[in-house]
């Protein structure tokens, strides 16, 4: 669960932006398999390469992050399964904007980070799920 700081402008407002409409310290979260990184980003974007659906290597010792445990019965094939089965989809931006304007459309094709992760592990109704909901159902 990424906590921040952001490092540039533009990520520090998305950063407040999420926190804030969804009332979270995280505005992102990744799922860890086998020591990568999968979810669903806006930050990833490269020429030729776009935002959304990815697995990808994460210094989450950085002091940026919060690690939380799954349980021992987490379905880390299944999880690893829906990812590879997305990868490349692209990002959800109205997805994320659907927790401030709630009558935005949903999208069979796209996603975003706490969606991703949550569908990845076989939460119902994923896209009603923040980084904030989704550590809440795993924290002790």
């Amino acid at each position: 669960l990424y906590r921040g700081p952001a490092q540039d402008l533009a990520h520090k407002i998305a950063h407040w932006a999420v926190c804030t409409f969804t009332g979270s310290p995280y505005s992102h979260c990744e799922l860890v398999i086998n020591g990568v990184c999968w979810s669903a980003s806006a930050r990833d974007g490269a020429p030729g390469k776009r935002d959304g659906v990815r697995g990808k290597v994460i210094d989450l010792h950085s002091g940026r992050w919060d690690v939380i445990d799954l349980p021992a019965q987490f379905d880390e094939a299944a999880a690893l399964t829906w990812f590879k089965d997305h990868d490349g989809l692209q990002y959800d931006w109205a997805g994320v904007m659907r927790f401030a304007v709630p009558f935005l459309p949903l999208s069979r094709n796209r996603w975003f980070c706490s969606e991703a992760c949550g569908a990845a592990i076989g939460v119902g109704q994923p896209h009603t799920l923040t980084p904030r909901s989704l550590a809440q159902m795993f924290q002790p």
